[in-house]
């Protein structure tokens, strides 16, 4: 058995430690090929390497159940640890408390934690021999020497299902079916089984796996949380590259019962944008969501084009109470971390949204009831019935309750042929001018027609104000035009 001297960190680096100054990284390692060049190096499952040495009791082997060893004295003492333990070693120090401070030290000092260690043959297994570690970034290594940790000791007859926040910040999903298996188990690519439970310290408890636990992309959290039919949609439409990419992204997660929900999974291309319209190109955490509907730019494309280029098309938030919406979906599970963004559990699969739809989502309930209450158009359709053609190309000025409620008092007219025109009074007329963005709004004196067959006036500003009345919102872009909220009811003179 190995000896070494490990030293002691006081008290107050811990509580740093606690307040967050380890980072997580990314899951691709980068590391420096013979050349002195970047190279990158994926990390593959190999599920058929040699493990030999997995599952070896280390308890009887290495430290004859001495918990008066501390778990860095524990992994520095194993034969079944050196890749582990030049892993630590290639990573530390950690900045704590404006202190570079090294991982064994933490590990060593007091308080208590609990480790997921991955031995040789799990390292190997994972693609990670010791001579890719040692080539390995520091910063990466640390993130995920992080990600194997947990704040609290948690022996195995305490281990319950479910995610759980590591040292990193990051979270990992364990199962208890069969066994303890963290992200999915050693069968999905940066998950692992627990083989050893319950290696005690002084300092914590230690679990050994088979694996190495690689910290969660985007990506990565459908596999890890069990998101099957997402993450196999996402791999079938070669999607997985570009949403483990630097990013960040925000990503509305459908469950599998979503999907199931569904009458029928789309495929090819139409498969690709729904997936797409569930991702944001920015992070975007549930604080941001407020009470105003709001827009947010998907990854997905519109089925048209305005000028050369298809707009992306929208997803619609707002906070009814204390719920966050998507598209009028109620968020499930909120602000999952990644290394490249965030993650929102929903229990639909989010469809992109026709004009009706965005009107349905965005709570402008007087509106939609407006819309259902209007008389036919002069061809004998329903106004509801045009606005929703996946054919037409509209750019409607939506006019929110409060503005109806302040313009009609009393509530909506009666005349269903004065409605419908007050309505089509809304909508730019099509094919032209058709779908004008916010860019695309005149910014001087200058009017556009409507369905209704009077010009909508329009003043400069930014933006612009149309029939004097303010434009609120803008760029809600939905399969079949774009809707923009305006603070009054838009009026044609008599």
């Amino acid at each position: 058995m190995k000896t070494h001297h490990v030293p002691v960190l006081g008290f107050l680096s811990i509580l740093a430690l606690l307040e967050g100054a380890c980072t997580s990284a990314s899951t691709v390692l980068r590391v420096e090929d013979a050349g002195g060049g970047d190279a990158t190096h994926e990390v593959e499952d190999v599920r058929d390497a040699d493990a030999a040495h997995e599952g070896e009791d280390v308890r009887d082997a290495d430290t004859g159940g001495d918990t008066e060893q501390t778990i860095a004295e524990i992994v520095v003492g194993s034969d079944d640890f050196e890749i582990l333990e030049a892993a630590i070693l290639r990573a530390s120090p950690v900045p704590i408390m404006g202190t570079p401070t090294p991982i064994a030290d933490v590990l060593g000092g007091p308080g208590t934690f609990t480790v997921f260690a991955p031995n040789d043959a799990a390292f190997e297994a994972s693609g990670l021999p010791l001579a890719t570690v040692m080539a390995t970034p520091p910063d990466t290594l640390r993130g995920i020497l992080l990600y194997h940790g947990l704040l609290t000791e948690v022996p195995a007859a305490r281990v319950t299902a479910g995610a759980q926040t590591s040292i990193a910040g990051l979270p990992f999903f364990i199962t208890t079916t069969g066994g303890v298996a963290i992200n999915g188990g050693n069968d999905v690519r940066g998950g692992a089984d627990v083989t050893t439970p319950d290696v005690e310290a002084s300092t914590g408890v230690v679990h050994v796996i088979d694996r190495v636990l690689l910290p969660p992309t985007v990506e990565a959290i459908a596999r890890y949380a069990g998101f099957t039919t997402l993450a196999g949609a996402v791999a079938s439409q070669g999607l997985a590259d570009r949403l483990s990419g630097a990013g960040p992204f925000t990503v509305f997660a459908p469950t599998n019962e979503a999907f199931a929900a569904l009458p029928a999974l789309p495929t090819g291309e139409a498969l690709t944008n729904v997936l797409l319209y569930h991702v944001v190109g920015t992070a975007v955490r549930s604080s941001a969501i407020v009470a105003t509907p709001a827009p947010l730019r998907t990854l997905a494309d519109a089925p048209y084009t305005v000028g050369t280029e298809a707009p992306s098309l929208s997803l619609l938030t707002r906070l009814d109470g204390t719920t966050a919406r998507i598209n009028g979906v109620a968020v499930a599970t909120a602000d999952i971390p990644a290394t490249n963004g965030v993650v929102h559990v929903v229990g639909e699969v989010l469809l992109p949204m026709n004009i009706v739809d965005i009107a349905e989502a965005g709570g402008f309930s007087t509106l939609v009831t407006a819309v259902g209450a209007a008389a036919p158009l002069a061809g004998g359709g329903a106004v509801a019935g045009a606005l929703s053609a996946p054919e037409s190309r509209f750019t409607v000025f939506a006019t929110t309750n409060a503005a109806f409620t302040a313009a009609f008092p009393g509530g909506l007219p009666t005349d269903a042929p004065a409605v419908r025109d007050l309505l089509l009074y809304h909508v730019l007329a099509s094919p032209t001018p058709g779908i004008v963005l916010a860019a695309g709004l005149p910014t001087t004196a200058t009017p556009l027609p409507t369905l209704n067959g009077a010009t909508l006036p329009f003043a400069p500003g930014s933006p612009p104000t149309v029939d004097g009345q303010g434009i609120v919102g803008t760029d809600i872009v939905g399969t079949n035009g774009v809707v923009h909220a305006v603070s009054g009811v838009l009026t044609p003179s008599p």
